[in-house]
């Protein structure tokens, strides 16, 4: 990703409350064209909600999405590419990945319009892209977690997405099934050679910090840091070694 990547997506004093609690505190962000845009912080930080509202699935309280400069939702923003990839597995465990894949790719509103390439076409990039392209005929049932991860991920993939969003792809995996996603998610970005955007979520930073163009510091919904993950052990952090031991002291009040 480069300092002249285009925009696509500009986040302005995003802010959200759920009763009395404040989730998310005046964020701003840029997501461009090409890299990895990690988002890091404790459980309960506001990294889900950030991502639900940055992907038009919530409505923030206060602040605004722009999409290519048209704000989502509005009749201005047309043809808003953005995949959403949610924490929770979201497929129907009875039905063999293709169908899952083939459902997905028909959802949304005008979709039929909206797509140049036909269904089968789109079906078997995803699942080439994913590694699945030997399973398209299972069911998701029988698949193992990493892999019904992977289907969640080729779910969104099938819409053509130039903002990918991902929602903790690694929440309840094992070590070898988070690094397998980790390392797919790197090889997705490279792959699209700058014309795919990838905004994941983790609550073990180490994890982003690790394929992350751009690392976002989440700290009770507020952001703490926003730049390259080389340059967060410099200032008022500098005496840290890892980005969890900062996430830990804010969190603590320390």
């Amino acid at each position: 990703m480069s300092e002249h990547s285009e925009l696509l997506i500009s986040a302005v004093g995003i802010s959200k409350k759920f009763g009395e609690v404040t989730a998310v505190d005046k964020v701003d962000l840029d997501i461009a064209a090409g890299g990895i845009y990690g988002v890091a912080g404790l459980n309960g930080a506001g990294k889900s909600t950030l991502l639900s509202i940055v992907a038009g699935v919530m409505k923030p309280d206060e602040g605004r999405v722009l999409y290519r400069g048209a704000e989502i939702g509005s009749k201005s923003a047309k043809s808003v590419r953005i995949g959403y990839v949610p924490q929770e597995i979201a497929l129907f465990p009875d039905l063999s990945v293709y169908d899952n894949l083939k459902f997905w790719s028909l959802a949304g509103t005008d979709a039929s319009k909206r797509y140049e390439r036909p269904v089968k076409e789109r079906i078997l990039e995803a699942a080439g892209a994913t590694g699945l392209s030997e399973r398209l005929r299972k069911q998701v049932n029988v698949l193992s977690g990493g892999m019904k991860r992977r289907v969640n991920i080729a779910a969104a993939l099938v819409t053509e997405p130039e903002v990918l969003i991902m929602d903790e792809p690694t929440a309840g995996l094992d070590v070898k099934n988070r690094r397998d996603i980790l390392n797919f998610i790197s090889m997705l970005a490279r792959r699209a050679e700058g014309a795919l955007a990838v905004v994941c979520t983790s609550h073990q930073s180490g994890e982003l910090e690790t394929i992350s163009d751009r690392l976002l510091l989440l700290d009770r919904g507020r952001a703490v840091f926003d730049g390259a993950p080389s340059e967060v052990f410099s200032g008022k952090y500098d005496s840290y070694e890892n980005i969890d031991d900062i996430l830990y002291s804010l969190g603590s009040g320390i």
